[in-house]
């Protein structure tokens, strides 16, 4: 790689063949989990909304075990929460 160059040679790094994903299992499946996750809910994709996508990719992932108890999660906070008409609240009907 390119960018490896510069600092194999100042840190003195030895670059060690993935082997298909062999070296680091986790790291490949959390990867094509994104990719997963991205191509299935969206069509395309804008370079300035990456970070965007990789929150809710986040977003889902942490909460991924508690996905049976979401709906009462969601009553909680409407219940606990002031109503806010959709004109007040960030990205409302002007955004």
């Amino acid at each position: 790689m390119v960018w490896f160059s510069p600092l194999k040679e100042e840190y003195k790094i030895n670059q060690v063949e993935s082997k298909n994903g062999a070296n680091f299992p986790c790291i490949h499946n959390l990867i094509l989990n994104i990719k997963t996750c991205i191509r299935g809910t969206h069509h395309h994709i804008s370079a300035n909304h990456v970070a965007k996508y990789l929150n809710e990719f986040c977003f889902r992932f942490n909460r991924r075990a508690f996905m049976r108890k979401m709906p009462i999660f969601v009553m909680e906070r409407v219940v606990k929460n002031e109503p806010k008409p959709v004109k007040l609240t960030k990205g409302g009907f002007y955004g």
